[in-house]
């Protein structure tokens, strides 16, 4: 394959991380200030962005473990 077709299917997958991400952050953060920031940050620095938010941003926790 040449270079070209390479650094295409890699800002292919990039984008579409990005888009998985953003989706992520928008259906799984309940406060909307929380989904809008994560959404930019994956967005504005795409591939540090989308780690942090699979890293910080997503809730392990059932949220009926946290109300005990």
């Amino acid at each position: 394959m040449t270079d070209s077709v390479i650094a295409t299917l890699i800002a292919v997958a990039v984008y579409i991380a990005e888009l998985v991400g953003v989706g992520l952050a928008i259906a799984r953060k309940r406060d909307t200030q929380s989904a809008i920031a994560w959404s930019l940050a994956i967005l504005f620095i795409p591939v540090l962005g989308l780690v942090g938010f699979l890293i910080f941003g997503l809730e392990r926790v059932p949220s009926r473990l946290k109300r005990k």
